[in-house]
């Protein structure tokens, strides 16, 4: 029987200086230095999980960050491979992903046997203790929020659905928790209040009226965007070799 190859690499608990940490996300120079991450001296415990961003190619943010936890495989997938997968199992037809169960199994899919994949519908407020504990082994998560135009959390009833792959967290000395992540719209790492993400996460209720309009032909579950999307998230867990 062909051995399986190993698990990713264990994540980098980051230094106490700006240009290390510029350095292990890939990026360089002042401009690549995230406003939230400079001062990072306002953090006691941070663990943040190094990955190459992957930029997505219209409305597939979902199959980017997707790509993204796969580069952490021996068989890292592209997104039009992963694209043509979720049409395969008509889990899309654009590339968008209005549904966290579609996104889990296919995740599972792609990831399997290296991470363990599990789908949480009851949001991340009621799983607090147990995502911060996550991230901080390593962990990573696939969460659908509300983007602003800054791709930052915001509330718009879903109307600006995107997907963020959180891939660590970060504990300041006042006890607020931020989470680190990536999305296919930026190259740099952005850092977010784990609150306000879990209430942009929690506000997901319809689609966007404008795509309602147009033309095209989405994949959404038959209780709408607020069923697919709203309070979920999913959480993917290296598995450890044996």
């Amino acid at each position: 029987m062909a051995s399986v190859p190993p698990p990713p690499p264990l994540p980098v608990t980051m230094g106490q200086d700006c240009k290390s940490e510029n350095s292990l996300m890939g990026e360089s120079g002042e401009e690549s230095c995230n406003r939230f991450l400079c001062d990072l001296n306002s953090y006691v415990k941070k663990t943040i999980t190094k990955i190459r961003p992957i930029a997505q190619t219209g409305p597939n943010c979902g199959l980017a960050a997707l790509a993204m936890v796969s580069s952490l495989t021996p068989y890292p997938l592209s997104i039009p491979i992963i694209f043509e997968k979720a049409c395969i199992r008509r889990f899309t037809n654009h590339g968008e992903m209005f549904s966290a169960l579609n996104m889990k199994n296919l995740a599972d899919d792609i990831l399997s046997p290296w991470f363990k994949v599990d789908l949480f519908t009851d949001g991340l407020e009621a799983n607090k203790t147990h995502v911060i504990d996550r991230l901080h082994n390593g962990d990573l998560m696939l969460v659908p929020y509300d983007a602003d135009h800054n791709h930052s959390p915001c509330c718009s009833r879903g109307h600006n659905a995107h997907w963020a792959l959180v891939c660590g967290v970060l504990m300041a000395w006042d006890g607020k928790v931020c989470v680190a992540a990536r999305q296919g719209k930026s190259k740099y790492l952005a850092v977010w209040p784990l609150d306000t993400l879990q209430q942009s996460n929690d506000n997901l209720m319809e689609l966007d009226p404008k795509r309602v309009k147009d033309e095209k032909e989405y994949v959404i579950p038959a209780g709408g965007v607020k069923e697919g999307l709203a309070s979920t998230f999913i959480l993917i867990e290296k598995v450890k070799s044996t």
